[in-house]
């Protein structure tokens, strides 16, 4: 295995996607998540990427769970 430095653009879009879900999630998983989040979807990575270490989450179905 080759060792490469990381390019510092790279470096930084690992760094704001390390603690927002939904960046992360558009950035490495484009063809996944093409549609926009809602409002519902927001609140939910506001609390996955909140200090909380235990939440419990209970959404309507349908909502691309």
């Amino acid at each position: 295995m080759i060792d490469r430095e990381l390019t510092d653009e790279l470096k930084d879009v690992l760094v704001e996607c390390f603690d927002d879900t939904a960046k992360f999630a558009k950035y490495f998983f484009p063809d996944r998540f093409s549609a926009p989040f809602s409002n519902l979807h927001n609140e939910i990575f506001k609390l996955i990427d909140g200090s909380d270490k235990r939440v419990v989450i209970a959404a309507p179905r349908g909502l691309g769970k």
